[in-house]
């Protein structure tokens, strides 16, 4: 009995989700169960209270004044663009006093980054990023207080390139481009893990070499079929 397209294609399914999901594995989506940012519950997370003030001309800024407590303290902001530069500034009150910060992205049981003020009492970190982060403060003991300032900028807007130039602008029998293409803006705010580009075009790579074999199969197999 020569099945149709439609039942080649639920018979096989079950194998066509197992791969989609070994792909969702390999792009770093959260765990079940792993809090993100913005829904941590234990301990809670709260949202940075970015506002813009007075003098402040580019962005806007979150001031948390505190003490480390027994458990981590989580703060976290999203709506980001990856053209916005973040920088965050963590200083202990008390120089002696050691406060930890780790930045995360996707879970807050895995760090981005790692610092802490050490000996000069003092850490500041830079980075830009897709959509939402968060830190985590701690210390070695309770009751040690400190001050984060979490500065989020403007979006970092770039000018296109001229699509039309003329043709004086272009070498001698040139057919790849102008004579003097225009130099790469680039900015000191490192990206998180997990929006650099290396590791999507990894698995943009991956995902479409396992389509086409995808593919290719299925029609190997309704074509032996109808045979």
């Amino acid at each position: 009995m020569q099945m149709t397209f439609e039942q080649s294609m639920m018979t096989r399914a079950p194998a066509i989700a197992l791969v989609c999901g070994v792909l969702l594995a390999m792009h770093g989506a959260p765990a079940a169960g792993q809090a993100t940012p913005a829904t941590s519950k234990s301990p809670p997370a709260r949202a940075l209270a970015l506002k813009k003030l007075d003098g402040l001309t580019n962005g806007k800024l979150a001031y948390v004044v505190t003490r480390t407590t027994r458990d981590e303290q989580r703060f976290y902001s999203s709506n980001l663009l990856v053209t916005q530069p973040v920088i965050v500034t963590l200083k202990a009150d008390d120089p002696a006093d050691d406060i930890r910060l780790r930045v995360t992205k996707t879970q807050w049981s895995k760090a981005e980054r790692e610092v802490s003020t050490g000996s000069a009492g003092r850490v500041q970190v830079k980075f830009r990023t897709q959509g939402e982060f968060g830190l985590a403060v701690s210390g070695d003991g309770t009751g040690k207080p400190y001050r984060m300032t979490v500065w989020v900028g403007d979006e970092v807007k770039r000018p296109l390139s001229a699509v039309v130039v003329p043709r004086s602008t272009w070498k001698s029998g040139a057919t790849s481009g102008p004579a003097s293409a225009p130099a790469s803006q680039s900015t000191d705010q490192p990206t998180l893990a997990a929006t650099t580009s290396t590791g999507g075009s990894l698995v943009i790579w991956l995902v479409a070499g396992l389509l086409v074999v995808i593919v290719g199969l299925l029609v190997a197999l309704l074509r032996k079929k109808r045979e």
